[in-house]
């Protein structure tokens, strides 16, 4: 989903093909994008975003773990994560960061990061 002003800035307007792979949906009477990008054409605003900083990384993952832990939820499914976070979460934990025994990734099945008991 993205803003008038964000499909502008990624020069998306109604002559804007929908890439291989995705759909920008567009208004049926204006031929306007409503915003509502499927797939492969969501990559025409990632190209506009900013990479991610190492620090960036570290403040998502610390603030959600303790989230969950606020909620109540023992277990994150990890709907978002990705395989490169799991040296990450390793490092925090390791560190005293987060306080969750375990990462569960859809990537990765069941990886489990428990400390020795």
């Amino acid at each position: 989903m993205a803003n008038s002003r964000r499909l502008k800035l990624s020069g998306i307007d109604k002559n804007t093909a929908s890439p291989f792979g995705g759909e920008i949906l567009k208004d049926k009477q204006s031929g306007e994008p409503t915003g509502m990008l499927i797939d492969a054409a969501q990559g025409l605003l990632r190209s506009q975003v900013p990479s991610t900083t190492a620090a960036d990384a570290e403040r998502a993952i610390i603030l959600g773990v303790k989230r969950d832990i606020e909620l109540g939820w023992v277990r994150n499914p990890g709907c978002r994560r990705q395989l490169s976070d799991v040296d990450l979460y390793r490092k925090l934990y390791g560190q005293g960061a987060i306080q969750t025994p375990y990462l569960q990734s859809r990537l990765l099945g069941r990886a489990r990061m428990r400390p020795d008991y």
